[in-house]
């Protein structure tokens, strides 16, 4: 716990219970607020570096590409269920899904799971691991779907 004595010279404040001269204690910058908007700690004379606002604009958009990317895989996947049956679909917990709850309730249940745990890696700045995760759903389920339909 700092003292909040902080404007007098030579007072002592408390870190990780060890009593120390202010003035030997490396001041870190005080982040007053939270940019609810961007992510980003805004300092105390309310601005935010350029470089936490551009990888935060690049964490919303990977987390948004990834959740177009989901509906694009969830719309796929309900009208190959419709033209082609339960068993065209390759994850066979999906597959189950289909069977005891529907496609739209499974899909839906299904696709919301993936955005919610794709929202704890956006929260958590886990932006790179969200973009392969978009990438390997665009390979692995988006353009077989895109190839079964059109080509």
């Amino acid at each position: 716990m700092f003292s909040r004595r902080a404007d007098i010279p030579g007072a002592l404040c408390v870190f990780s219970g060890v009593a120390a001269d202010r003035r030997l204690v490396p001041q870190l910058p005080r982040i007053r607020a939270l940019d609810l908007a961007s992510h980003t700690p805004v300092d105390s004379d309310g601005t935010t570096t350029s470089l936490r606002r551009s990888a935060s604009t690049f964490g919303n958009a990977v987390f948004v590409v990834f959740a177009l990317v989901q509906l694009a895989d969830g719309l796929l996947t309900y009208f190959g269920i419709i033209a082609f049956g339960t068993s065209i679909e390759a994850n066979p917990l999906i597959e189950w899904s289909v069977a005891a709850f529907g496609a739209g309730t499974a899909l839906v249940g299904a696709k919301t799971v993936a955005v919610a745990c794709a929202m704890v890696l956006h929260l958590t700045a886990r932006h790179y691991i969200m973009g392969a995760l978009t990438i390997a759903y665009l390979v692995t389920a988006i353009w077989p779907w895109t190839r079964l339909f059109w080509f």
